[in-house]
């Protein structure tokens, strides 16, 4: 009996131990991808930061992989790394119906509301329905959810639109009249546009909300990633949410402007 006993200690031991060196090969494992998307993801003499850099850096830390580095790409190369490599963590993106089968989605990471913009001198768009945007050119992100939402429910082949790389090439193209349209949020256009009063002046107008846009964006993971690591990121976000750590961070930067609470996941 004394012999089991020192061999089950060691066993449990052994155990033990094996859990505590997986956090640090889980992280390693784990590759965070995301976009400079202000006001979410901003760079900084070289740093990344913003509301969901910081919402990201906690859950990392409760997950105990806050070894995994988070890296800005553009969306389209962010998206497709999480499209086609293993352990892959992208970060924030929109739940639509197009991609619901291509991810694991781990939850909410920051509240968001999708319109369609155009400048206010043009009195001659008139935007009540989805339809309406046949009448217009539209300048729409590559691979971003508002494209691929846009190009789903409406016909890709009557949609007058061009492809540009993020929602600031996609403003200055209104703005030189090269398209009529923009999809985005107002937090995004306040905090792009160079000159500070060209949405107080009113010079640019929500003319639609997209509700299937607005629910909010998403932590996900590419499918071929260690189940140990979706645990683990599911449990700290919901962590964060649990105790208020989550609100605190949206609260420090004002998003309860745009007029959301938090999702439910």
């Amino acid at each position: 009996m004394k012999h089991s006993r020192c061999g089950s200690s060691y066993l449990i031991a052994t155990f033990v131990s094996f859990l505590l060196s997986t956090s640090p090969l889980l992280a390693d494992a784990l590759t965070v991808v995301t976009e400079v998307l202000p006001p979410y993801q901003t760079v900084t003499d070289g740093r990344l930061q913003g509301v969901t850099i910081e919402v990201m850096n906690q859950l990392l830390e409760r997950a105990e992989l806050d070894g995994a580095k988070i890296t800005a790409y553009p969306w389209a190369r962010a998206y497709n790394m999480a499209l086609g490599q293993k352990n892959i963590a992208i970060f924030p993106m929109s739940r639509t119906q197009e991609r619901e089968q291509k991810f694991h989605w781990i939850g909410v990471v920051v509240p968001y509301t999708e319109y369609i913009w155009g400048l206010t001198s043009r009195s001659d768009i008139k935007i009540d329905n989805l339809e309406d945007l046949y009448r217009y050119r539209i300048a729409l992100v590559r691979e971003d959810s508002s494209t691929q939402y846009l190009t789903q429910v409406l016909d890709p082949n009557r949609l007058n639109h061009e492809l540009v790389i993020d929602v600031a090439q996609g403003l200055q193209l209104m703005l030189r009249g090269r398209t009529d349209l923009l999809s985005s949020s107002e937090q995004t256009l306040r905090d792009i546009t160079a000159d500070p009063s060209l949405l107080k002046g009113d010079n640019v107008s929500p003319l639609l909300r997209i509700d299937a846009l607005s629910a909010g964006l998403y932590l996900a993971v590419s499918l071929d990633t260690d189940e140990a690591i979706r645990d683990r990121l599911s449990q700290a976000l919901h962590s964060l949410k649990e105790d208020g750590s989550y609100q605190q961070i949206l609260m420090r930067y004002g998003l309860e402007r745009e007029g959301l609470s938090p999702p439910a996941d």
